[in-house]
């Protein structure tokens, strides 16, 4: 039993010995040897096969769970983008506080000049000038906001 590489083949005599033992002319006990091999080997594959289909099942429902996940993040973020939507809390801080728009017109900013004191000489400002600490409330060397006019 030569192979085509000048080799013995090793299959053809694990075969040859296979094939006698479950034959029962290597003797009884080589028989039930055999077929507990077969047995074994049989019990191997069949229980791979089960392992395999277990975890194949695992990973559809990963899968499904995935697919939900994904459309509840959608969904979440479209009620977030609705919650924080500029006209929503434009709509509730009218309806709700009373509150209007501010457009560009009805804002002044505030800035004090350090070197200006109140009630000093400042002639270009004279035909504009506004009581701050009398209609904010409070002490001139506070102001930082802006406000209404």
């Amino acid at each position: 039993m030569k192979t085509v590489a000048g080799g013995t083949s090793g299959y053809r005599k694990f075969s040859r010995i296979a094939a006698d033992a479950l034959t029962g002319r290597l003797g009884v006990v080589a028989m039930v040897l055999g077929y507990l091999a077969c047995a074994v080997a049989l019990l191997g594959y069949v229980s791979s096969q089960v392992y395999t289909f277990s975890l194949m099942e695992d990973i559809s429902k990963l899968e499904r769970q995935q697919k939900v996940l994904k459309e509840t993040v959608g969904l979440l973020t479209a009620d977030y983008a609705e919650l924080s939507s500029m006209d929503r809390i434009t709509r509730i801080c009218k309806e709700k506080l009373g509150m209007n728009p501010a457009d560009a017109g009805a804002l002044i900013r505030v800035s004090i000049d350090t070197d200006w004191a109140p009630g000093g000489a400042r002639s270009d400002f004279d035909d504009e000038v506004v009581d701050l600490p009398g209609m904010m409330g409070r002490n001139i060397d506070e102001l930082t906001e802006v406000m209404r006019r």
